[in-house]
């Protein structure tokens, strides 16, 4: 072999080698950047959130409905309304509670909301008085058709299991019923915290939000789910994801299988 094709050989192993570096160096970062796209981040802001009528709200009712300054708000963290904000104003009507789909106002008539906003209802035999008193904020009832069991929130921070009896009597003619409070206790106490706010799921409290932090219900013994005949059993775990301080936090609530909240006008959600 003379010099010439010596030479073209060398230059084109040379050539070779050097356009497979570049192509694997392409490959490794590539690989990169796609690693960090799809790099699980435990905190995300997912958006921004326009209202400017909006105050701090801890006591959320319904992960759509808010109380905001006394009155009954729609929210919306992914879409505005026909107003350009995310926010909608449902009626003039003050109200300072909320007892299953029904809204309390200050004067304690009962409402609920239908889609051409607040209507007055009649309930007749259906909400123990004691609900009606002030210093109960939110009442979910546990119990199955005609069961008056409910987990109430109080004012002084704390959740009771509740339960009542219901009578059906006549008084002076006419029917009416009463209600007997047969269980009062403290469902759960979060040592030197203040709830201000829970879900239910099933039937049972899936979610609370205190003064420190939230809480979310997890499965104690996991091998519940792979056994028919093992029950599974759940604690509410605070969240360790979440370090901002709650006083900081204009709104936060559970959406499915997400905490949302806002912030300065931005929406951040890390799982549940």
């Amino acid at each position: 072999m003379n010099e010439k094709w010596t030479y073209f050989f060398i230059g084109l192993i040379t050539s070779t080698v050097l356009y497979a570096l570049i192509v694997l160096g392409v490959i490794v970062i590539d690989t990169k950047i796609k690693d960090k796209k799809n790099a699980y981040v435990p905190l995300r802001e997912v958006g921004t959130f326009k209202c400017d009528t909006f105050n701090n709200v801890k006591t959320t009712f319904d992960s759509n409905i808010i109380i905001n300054d006394g009155y009954l708000y729609n929210i919306n963290l992914d879409m505005i309304f026909s107003n350009e904000q995310n926010c909608m104003k449902i009626s003039d009507v003050n109200i300072v509670k909320n007892i299953d789909n029904y809204y309390i106002s200050n004067d304690k008539k009962i409402y609920i909301v239908k889609e051409d906003g607040l209507t007055e209802y009649k309930v007749d035999g259906k909400i123990p008085n004691y609900l009606m008193e002030d210093e109960v904020i939110k009442a979910s009832n546990y119990g199955n058709s005609n069961e008056f069991k409910y987990y109430v929130l109080k004012e002084d921070g704390k959740i009771y299991d509740i339960e009542f009896t219901r009578d059906f009597h006549f008084q002076n003619g006419v029917g009416v019923y009463t209600f007997n409070k047969i269980k009062d206790e403290v469902y759960k106490e979060f040592e030197g915290e203040i709830i201000g706010s829970f879900t239910l799921s099933n039937k049972e409290i899936n979610y609370v939000v205190t003064d420190k932090g939230v809480y979310t219900n997890k499965v104690n013994n996991i091998e519940c789910m792979n056994y028919a005949d093992i029950e599974c059993t759940y604690s509410l775990i605070k969240n360790t994801i979440l370090e901002e301080p709650l006083e900081n936090i204009s709104y936060i609530n559970l959406f499915n299988n997400e905490v949302k909240y806002i912030k300065e006008g931005k929406t951040y959600s890390f799982d549940a």
